[in-house]
């Protein structure tokens, strides 16, 4: 999230919007946006009506592709195509600039917030990220510690008074006594276990940890805020961590390694940052947001004043309104509004930080180097170009009613409702399992009776019966076998959370087709998306036809596409950056 002192408007400039068409016909304005080379040795691998594309501006689109696309897809893409999209963005932005499109206030706050994240995540990678150690010894140490296992009985209620009259109650309760209150009484998701958790210290939610770190078997808890409510623990065993599971677990342990490394780099970091970049924190602006329970029950952050500052430091400001927003996230799932008020404190922390790895990321330069300008002008090159499709190509593209019936008539069968399918549900432990009751009813053998005899899903008393779903609803990953699915067929095994699931077709249903009323809303944006694409190929064909484009062949065949290579340091979830 950005945040920064507020900026003056700059004065509104008239602005004459005109046709795409009808723009097309005017003479070619200069409007190249030329930047310096990204370095000494950038090869200029285009020029559009003069404005220079480099070998760098097809590395960054190269590197959005490669974040959604496999590797053996990205060696074969084709350098052609990727240049004609570049010098298409160019032409487009280069006519948005001559109706002014560049005074785009959200254009501005991107390019800044672009910026800001560039100058921020290359603090982060070289004061915390370069830093941590993964090494062997230091993960079976962190996996001692959190993977010990504690057995609680908890007690959950969402008001403290009424946990308070149950503790009488509790205090004397044996093992049974307590799984009966649990189960009737408690409103937390171990209710139906009886109250009774069996979990891993690194699992735990942070007030549950503390209790079952210092307390001995037997211990009852005072109340405990937890994301539930209030909740009543009894510490029933603490068990070591398996050494045989070590490997297992491996990747979660090098999260919380990750996690406890980052707490101890960024606070030395902060503490080296802090008196140069002048932090002040309005702790009066920071107590006026209040935690408020909507009538759902959601807890959301009450303020008066969003523009008011909450921290400054290095001329830049957080506003009560930036951090509230981050609240509402972080009690997301929260019932509890003690709870939510203990999360104030690492919120504005976590805000804090983010501004300070800003400030030093920009007083670094790293917010201005070449290849964050030429990141920056790409940026720009895209939103003009989407920008200027939206306005002019786009504006006035309009389908009546009586065009969209028309198609929907001439094309009835693409309207057709997806067939029904009325399903069996067998699941069980194994794969092995699994494969050999399929056998079984594929040679003939009751399904119902199959899943009375072996299920473990809450469909079992029913014969398996799980009701009506449609071809297209995709469930428990057998989204291809429905679509092909007859009456009788034996889908699966595919695995799901709670085992391996075998479906059986029971009814088979072809169904009708959309009415027109409730379908003419997608058939009204079908024609009038076909007629933007015919539009945009007029446009980009016209501007083609009348700007100078020149394209070093030679220097774009020795422009080698190789799959992005994987970072050094290991790919665990991080806490920050």
């Amino acid at each position: 999230m950005r945040t920064s002192p507020p900026r003056a408007r700059r004065a509104a400039r008239p602005v004459r919007w005109l046709s795409a068409l009808a723009l097309l016909a005017a003479p070619l304005p200069g409007v190249g946006q030329e930047l310096d080379p990204p370095d000494a040795g950038s090869t200029v691998v285009a020029r559009v009506n003069g404005e220079a594309l480099y070998s760098e501006d097809i590395e960054i689109v190269l590197e959005e592709i490669h974040r959604s696309q496999q590797v053996r897809q990205r060696s074969r893409f084709d350098l052609e195509q990727l240049m004609f999209r570049l010098v298409n963005d160019t032409l487009l932005a280069q006519e948005a600039r001559t109706l002014e499109m560049d005074a785009d206030p959200q254009l501005a706050r991107k390019l800044v917030a672009r910026r800001e994240s560039k100058a921020r995540g290359e603090v982060f990678r070289e004061e915390i990220l370069a830093r941590l150690d993964f090494s062997e010894p230091k993960a079976r140490e962190v996996y001692a510690d959190v993977y010990r296992f504690a057995t609680l009985r908890i007690l959950t209620r969402r008001d403290r008074a009424e946990l308070e009259a149950l503790r009488a109650k509790l205090e004397p309760a044996g093992e049974e006594a307590w799984a009966e209150l649990a189960g009737t009484d408690s409103q937390d998701p171990y209710a139906g276990r009886g109250g009774r958790m069996n979990t891993a210290f690194t699992d735990l939610h942070q007030s549950l940890l503390e209790f079952a770190k210092t307390s001995e078997p037997g211990a009852l808890s005072a109340p405990l805020a937890t994301p539930w409510g209030w909740t009543l623990a009894r510490l029933v065993k603490v068990e070591p961590a398996d050494p045989e599971k070590f490997a297992e677990r491996t990747r979660r342990v090098l999260v919380e390694l990750r996690h406890r490394q980052e707490l101890a780099l960024r606070k030395a970091l902060v503490e080296r940052l802090e008196p140069s970049l002048g932090l002040e924190v309005d702790w009066a602006a920071y107590e006026s947001i209040e935690v408020q329970r909507m009538h759902d029950g959601k807890l959301l952050p009450r303020f008066a004043d969003p523009e008011r500052a909450v921290a400054r430091l290095a001329g830049r400001t957080l506003t009560i309104k930036e951090l509230a927003g981050r609240l509402g996230t972080a009690w997301s799932g929260v019932t509890n509004p003690v709870l939510a008020a203990e999360y104030k404190p690492g919120v504005l922390d976590e805000l804090i930080f983010e501004e300070m790895l800003i400030a030093e990321g920009l007083r670094r330069g790293y917010g201005d180097t070449p290849k964050v300008r030429r990141e920056l002008h790409a940026l720009e090159l895209s939103h003009l170009a989407s920008k200027y499709l939206k306005e002019t190509v786009a504006a006035g593209v309009e389908v009546t009613p009586a065009e969209a019936r028309a198609y929907y008539d001439e094309h009835r069968d693409e309207f057709r409702k997806p067939p029904r399918l009325h399903l069996l549900q067998l699941t069980v432990p194994t794969r092995e399992q699994a494969e050999r009751l399929a056998g079984l009813a594929k040679g003939g053998a009751e399904f119902a009776w199959l899943v009375r005899q072996n299920s473990t899903d809450s469909y079992k008393e029913a014969g398996g019966d799980r009701g009506w779903v449609l071809a297209t609803e995709g469930l428990l990953n057998f989204r291809e076998d429905l679509l092909d699915a007859r009456k009788g067929d034996i889908l699966g095994p595919r695995e799901s959370p709670n085992g391996w699931v075998l479906l059986q077709v029971d009814v088979y249903e072809e169904q009708d087709h959309y009415p027109f009323e409730a379908v003419s809303g997608n058939v009204k944006a079908k024609l009038e998306n076909q007629e933007v694409v015919a539009r945009i190929d007029e446009v980009i064909a016209k501007l083609r036809e009348r700007s100078e484009i020149w394209i070093d062949q030679a220097a774009l065949a020795r422009f080698e596409i190789l799959p992005t290579a994987p970072e050094e340091a290991p790919a665990v979830p991080g806490h920050g950056g």
